[in-house]
């Protein structure tokens, strides 16, 4: 069988790849059991775990015995961008086809029982969404002149907020996240690089899936390799006038344990999916269907398989080695995985720290033995 893949972008080249059958077979014998645990929520492989943040805003923050009233909870979390002691002009229409406030405490504790009752289950997906609006109700999209959803947006200090103890949660069980990133991609950068710097081990030693990513070339670099930043050649810390020679710094693998996760439906609706393609290591490449029709998936998977193939120049063989390999690593035990590597700044703090501790049990010896002579003396 043979396929012509034609790039989706201006300006770039037609190629020929060949891909027999054997190659669409050996590339999907690695995904049914990624498919059941993400995809499909298979009973045998453990329901799908974690809060998406299209139903975040049933969330109360109260405890279980002391949920507010509806209309208290949603009054608050959807307030009038002109006053925001006000609740939002569409609200009263749609109160009464909002679910009642959801503690999330019992949501946690529901959710660690779920991830305990099934150790192969990954949490999410998790994540923020600014373009996501509230749907109207039924009989108002019944009218085709009406739109399909409201203005009601679930705020995104809100959503932060859930995302960040489920984080809690997968580190303390030890499990990968799926992260869901739509038109946030300045706020998900800045999230991750929160829990790198406040959570420690706990958070590096997790996989973490960036799924059907959508955000820029630019922003998938900023992820990966972090932000660059220039200075002067002199050791001055004044700028640099112009003309004067600089130096561009950029952080080593700002974030290792993400992946990258595209799916044709999704990202593929972006003119630059190729060049988004292009823009990830080749070792944090994955793919998926993300379709919630089983008859398509294998179908939907063949097609960013091939895209894959097109953006990145590879072979079918490679593309299919490629993609086992970052996918196999990804569900590797944590047991089974090297330490997390440390940036340059953090190993300088280590030797510090190291250093400080030399100096201090250098001191106390230097002490004891000033001791001793003193007695010697007397």
């Amino acid at each position: 069988m043979r396929h012509e893949l034609v790039a989706h972008e201006p300006g770039a080249q037609q190629s020929r790849s060949r891909c027999e059958p054997g190659h669409r077979r050996s590339f999907l014998r690695f995904v049914p059991s990624f498919i059941l645990r993400t995809t499909l929520a298979d009973e045998r492989e453990g329901p799908r775990a974690g809060l998406h943040p299209w139903f975040s805003h049933p969330i109360s923050f109260s405890p279980p015995s002391s949920l507010p009233p509806k209309d208290e909870h949603y009054s608050r979390l959807f307030t009038d961008p002109a006053n925001p002691d006000a609740p939002h002009p569409s609200l009263a229409s749609l109160l009464p086809y909002l679910p009642d406030p959801v503690s999330f405490d019992a949501f946690l504790s529901d959710l660690e029982h779920n991830l305990v009752s099934h150790p192969s289950s990954h949490v999410g997906e998790i994540g923020l969404d600014r373009a996501f609006r509230i749907p109207n109700p039924p009989h108002v999209v019944a009218d085709k002149a009406n739109p399909k959803n409201s203005d009601l947006a679930t705020p995104l200090a809100h959503q932060l907020r859930i995302v960040e103890a489920q984080v809690d949660l997968a580190i303390r069980l030890g499990r990968n996240i799926s992260l869901h990133s739509v038109r946030a991609p300045k706020e998900t950068v800045d999230m991750l690089q929160g829990f790198k710097d406040s959570k420690g081990d706990g958070w590096r030693r997790l996989h973490v899936c960036l799924h059907s990513f959508g955000g820029s070339p630019e922003s998938a670099k900023q992820i990966q390799k972090g932000a660059s930043r220039s200075r002067p050649l002199s050791s001055s810390s004044s700028p640099s006038p112009r003309g004067t020679a600089s130096l561009t710094h950029r952080s080593p693998a700002a974030h290792p344990n993400t992946f990258f996760s595209f799916a044709t439906i999704i990202s593929g609706r972006s003119p630059h999916f190729h060049a988004l393609l292009r823009a990830i290591e080749p070792d944090r490449l994955l793919v998926e269907s993300d379709y919630s029709h089983t008859r398509e998936i294998d179908n939907q998977l063949w097609d960013v398989f091939e895209e894959v193939q097109l953006a990145r120049g590879w072979d079918a063989d490679e593309t299919v080695r490629r993609l086992e390999d970052n996918f196999r690593r990804f569900v590797t035990p944590l047991d089974e995985r090297p330490p997390p590597k440390k940036s340059n700044r953090e190993k300088k703090a280590e030797r510090r720290r190291e250093d400080m501790y030399v100096s201090d049990e250098n001191e106390e010896e230097d002490d004891g033995r000033g001791d001793e002579e003193a007695r010697a003396r007397t």
